[in-house]
C-alpha cells in the first residue's frame, strides 16, 4: 500500500502539497549526492580543506530545506484526527532521515580527515567495498521510488537493505579479529557502521511507500547502537 500521497494529502492545499513535494525531492536528490561525495574522500579520494567546506556548505543548505519543510508542516498540517497526526508524524520522521543521511556524509568526511590512511585490499575490504557499491546504487533509487510511489522499487531497497546490514556486521567482526594497524580497523569499523546507518535510513525512508503508517518499523531506532558516530568539525 503505497501512503505516501496521503502524508501529503494531510495538508489538503494542493500547491503546498506540490510545494513540500518538490523541496522534499531536491533535498532527497542533494542528501544522496552528498553521501556519495563522502563515500569517495572516505575511499580515498584526495580532499583539500576547501573540499571539506563546500561539502559542509551543501550540507547546512539541505538541513534548512529540512527546518524549512518541517515549520510549513506545523503551521498549515490541520490534525483533527488520529490518522492526521499519524500522517504528520510520518512525514516528519521522512525528512528527518533525508536529513539524517546529510549527517552520515559528514561522518565519512570526518573520517577521511582524521584517519587519512589507505584501506588495504584484501578480502575484507572487497568485500566492503562491493557492499558501499550496492547502497550507492539505493540512493539513487530512493528519490526515485518516492518520486514515483514505485513500491516494487521500494521493496527491492528494503529486501537488498537487510541483506547489506547482515553483510557490514560480518565486515566488522572480521576486522575485529584481524591483524590491522589500529588506525585503519577503527577505520573500517566505523566505516561499516556508517554505512550501515545509512542502508537503515534508506529503508526508513521507503517503508512510507510500503507499509501503512500505523506500522512503519523505523529500522534505526531498533538497531544494537543507538548513539551517533562522532562528527568533528
Amino acid at each position: 500500500m503505497a501512503i505516501f500521497a496521503d502524508l501529503l494529502g494531510t495538508l489538503r492545499n494542493r500547491e503546498l502539497e506540490e510545494q513540500i513535494a518538490a523541496d522534499l525531492q531536491v533535498m532527497m536528490e542533494e542528501a544522496t549526492v552528498l553521501v556519495v561525495e563522502g563515500g569517495a574522500y572516505y575511499w580515498g579520494k584526495a580532499m583539500s580543506p576547501e573540499d571539506r567546506l563546500r561539502l559542509y556548505g551543501k550540507a547546512e543548505v539541505v538541513a534548512d530545506t529540512h527546518r524549512a519543510i518541517r515549520n510549513l508542516l506545523v503551521v498549515h498540517s490541520p490534525l483533527p484526527t488520529s490518522t492526521d497526526r499519524a500522517h504528520f508524524l510520518g512525514m516528519v520522521n521522512l525528512i528527518r532521515e533525508v536529513e539524517r543521511l546529510v549527517e552520515r556524509a559528514k561522518n565519512l568526511v570526518e573520517m577521511a580527515r582524521l584517519v587519512p590512511a589507505p584501506l588495504p585490499d584484501d578480502d575484507v575490504v572487497r568485500e566492503f567495498r562491493q557492499i558501499r557499491r550496492g547502497i550507492e546504487a539505493q540512493l539513487h533509487d530512493v528519490p526515485e521510488a518516492v518520486k514515483h510511489n514505485d513500491v516494487r522499487r521500494a521493496q527491492a531497497v528494503e529486501e537488498g537493505g537487510r541483506e547489506a546490514i547482515a553483510r557490514l556486521g560480518l565486515v566488522t567482526e572480521r576486522v575485529s579479529v584481524g591483524r590491522y594497524e589500529a588506525g585503519v580497523a577503527i577505520k573500517i569499523g566505523l566505516g561499516a557502521h556508517t554505512y550501515s546507518r545509512i542502508q537503515r535510513q534508506l529503508m526508513n525512508i521507503v517503508s512510507s511507500l510500503v507499509t501503512p503508517i500505523h506500522l512503519v518499523d523505523f529500522y534505526e531506532e531498533r538497531s544494537a547502537v543507538d548513539n551517533e558516530p562522532p562528527s568533528v568539525r
